[in-house]
């Protein structure tokens, strides 16, 4: 039993810096770091240790996929079985190129990729494959195609209770995680001086995808430059994350807007970020809806406090460790801010986000609590 072999996958995990990327990269570390029989299989970067592979695939910026997303979309009717987007394509041929090193070789799968989770698990409902395939619902995908999984990770109690009509399921609520004293002790490697941010000036971190879709970017900037407006203060915006065919238009409203307030850094290194949350001073997630954005556990971890949208969830996962309101409201985000330039108020939102992501979202404590839905599961089919 403690023998399990356990494969990590992720087709965008060694090019792409974001949550569900990151997701894969820490687990399968956490899960070697507790001596359990991991690999991580990923679609770029190097192997950087023997427990890891590379699986080539059709990268989901590179020209080819691009090309192949417009026949899909526009000639082949790609949103039929699954690959109407650059991502689909990506985790489509990393599933098939993957496949000759996992099948029959594994005993569990776990992913939070929806094509590489439905094409595995397919597998084994067709008794084509031993492997179990746990799919972690990090990307907030519907009822419709979660049910279709036959081992499902939620993330949180509110998504849990959605499961209460549907019987006969194997449904876990373990949420995701953090390595706490990773982004609590940086590094130094990076400071404001070196992006040239006063000591004094009170920072604003938003992470994210740059873009208006989902991630509400352009809220972000909006709002911020309302704030600006509305009260003298030495404060900046600092807004970090990945590049999306939309983020020029997120680029050209920063420039119309806070040109000298706001810095945008793309595609930065993950080895940067525990710096980048420790130089900062508030943690703001602009966008609508979200699972359990790990961007909030590192931002909780680096003892910053959190604005957010108003949702279920992230009032679970802050639990007063900020301030949460309705977003969609003009104005109220940038109201928001200015309550966070009172010291007093950032320290006791940001005491309080320390303490909660320490007593349930460490590491120490969802490891072993994934260690065990893999010894159940498999226990369950094997028995």
């Amino acid at each position: 039993m403690n023998n399990l072999k356990i494969a990590v996958v992720s087709s965008g995990a060694g090019h792409i810096n974001r949550g569900v990327e990151s997701w894969a990269l820490d687990l399968a570390y956490s899960l070697h770091n507790h001596e359990q029989n991991v690999t991580l299989f990923k679609g770029g970067g190097i192997e950087q240790d023997s427990w890891e592979k590379v699986i080539k695939c059709l990268k989901r910026n590179d020209k080819i996929t691009l090309f192949l997303e417009k026949i899909f979309q526009k000639k082949l009717g790609g949103w039929r079985y699954g690959l109407n987007s650059a991502v689909q394509i990506e985790q489509s041929s990393f599933s098939i190129h993957l496949l000759p090193y996992v099948l029959n070789k594994y005993d569990i799968i776990h992913t939070q990729e929806t094509n590489v989770a439905y094409f595995f698990n397919k597998l084994k409902y067709k008794g084509l494959s031993n492997s179990l395939v746990i799919f972690s619902n990090g990307t907030c995908k519907d009822m419709e195609f979660v049910k279709k999984m036959s081992i499902v990770q939620e993330l949180s109690p509110v998504r849990i209770k959605m499961w209460n009509d549907i019987k006969n399921k194997n449904i876990y609520m373990i949420p995701n995680f953090i390595n706490i004293n990773k982004f609590r002790r940086p590094e130094g490697l990076i400071s404001r001086k070196d992006i040239n941010i006063d000591d004094n000036t009170i920072v604003y971190l938003c992470v994210g995808a740059l873009t208006k879709v989902l991630k509400r970017i352009d809220r972000m900037i909006i709002e911020f430059s309302i704030f600006k407006k509305r009260i003298q203060s030495k404060s900046i915006l600092l807004i970090i994350g990945g590049r999306e065919p939309d983020t020029q238009e997120i680029i050209d409203l920063k420039q119309s807007l806070i040109p000298d307030d706001c810095i945008i850094m793309e595609n930065v290194n993950r080895k940067y970020m525990p710096d980048l949350y420790n130089l900062s001073d508030v943690f703001v997630l602009p966008s609508d809806h979200e699972m359990l954005p790990i961007s909030v556990l590192e931002a909780m971890s680096a003892e910053l406090p959190i604005i957010s949208n108003d949702t279920p969830i992230l009032q679970w996962v802050i639990d007063g460790g900020g301030l949460i309101k309705d977003l969609s409201k003009e104005g109220i985000l940038s109201e928001l801010l200015i309550q966070m330039l009172d010291k007093n108020t950032r320290i006791k939102y940001k005491n309080t986000a320390f303490m909660r992501v320490n007593n349930i979202f460490s590491d120490q404590v969802v490891i072993p609590q994934i260690i065990d839905m893999y010894k159940d599961v498999y226990n369950k089919y094997h028995g």
